[in-house]
């Protein structure tokens, strides 16, 4: 069974679904566990883990901007608590540097580590976080959805402003109701048209 697993998916994949049933499978198994999140996803408020479907928790944990302090952090967490797993959401927000330690630990304590979150952005280019996920990571999980104008597999965020697609501009804006997902062809016919 593989320590480490970066599970990723475009925006309404239920990524997030994925992760809180992940956690209550193992609360009902009595596993301890902790969820982490980043402070950049602050949709749901600043510790609340929350699902397009109706699903939240409170995270454990809220990663920052200080690395040696979050994986200091982290390790004092799984070992006050006994936890066997690590359950992160919105994964491709960390930074690279606290991403490779966490896999390190995880896999030197025998801790199953498992990443939520976007591959790319909406330019198509992999999120800095995400490429780290990939690199370091023992196996990937593809969490599937379909194409907003077909019935293919959704590869692309594509993000909108007033009405129309857009394809540069800041890598991160929070919130879903601008984003919408795409087949490749979909999303190649949107940008030509742009």
């Amino acid at each position: 069974m593989s320590n480490t697993t970066f599970y990723y998916g475009v925006m309404s994949s239920s990524k997030t679904a994925s992760l809180l049933m992940t956690a209550y499978n193992y609360q009902k198994k009595g596993t301890k566990y902790l969820i982490i999140k980043p402070s950049t996803d602050n949709r749901s408020g600043e510790d609340i883990v929350s699902s397009r479907i109706g699903l939240s928790a409170k995270a454990d944990y809220v990663v920052g901007s200080n690395v040696g302090r979050d994986l200091l952090a982290v390790r004092i967490m799984v070992e006050n608590t006994h936890s066997e797993v690590i359950l992160i959401d919105e994964c491709q927000f960390l930074d690279k540097y606290l991403i490779k330690y966490l896999c390190e630990y995880a896999t030197e304590n025998n801790i199953v580590l498992m990443a939520y979150g976007l591959l790319r952005n909406f330019q198509g280019k992999l999120f800095e976080g995400s490429q780290a996920w990939v690199e370091n990571v023992d196996a990937m999980r593809e969490i599937k959805t379909v194409c907003e104008k077909c019935n293919r597999k959704a590869t692309f965020n594509v993000r909108f402003v007033d009405g129309k697609p857009v394809f540069d501009g800041k890598e991160v804006v929070i919130g879903d109701e601008d984003y919408h997902v795409f087949c490749h062809e979909h999303q190649l016919e949107l940008r030509n048209n742009a």
